[in-house]
């Protein structure tokens, strides 16, 4: 996650879907902030713009992080998001089965 203008912050990414993520990280964000957003899962690098929507400050009811709405994801990014998220709902699906 980067801030406008600012070093990069790294965080954890604990939930995600095509709209947006929640992000586990220490770093300090105010509501409406924008951001900058760049990771890598299944190799597939996927870059967005985004607002801070929401922030947990304690990690007593839920990990400190923030929840992202995405505003602008390129057209590749958006491909592999989408390749991402498919993998994802299959892998949780094989688990569910698996436990069953």
């Amino acid at each position: 996650v980067t801030k406008s203008k600012t070093p990069e912050i790294s965080g954890k990414i604990l939930d995600i879907n095509s709209l947006g993520a929640f992000i586990k990280t220490p770093g300090d964000f105010l509501i409406d902030e924008k951001v900058e957003i760049s990771f890598n899962l299944f190799d597939g690098d996927v870059r967005a713009t985004g607002v801070i929507v929401w922030r947990a400050v304690s990690a007593v009811t839920h990990p400190r992080g923030v929840g992202v709405k995405f505003t602008q994801i390129e057209k590749d990014s958006k491909r592999r998001l989408k390749e991402i998220l498919s993998r994802l709902r299959k892998q949780k699906r094989e688990t569910l089965t698996d436990a069953s």
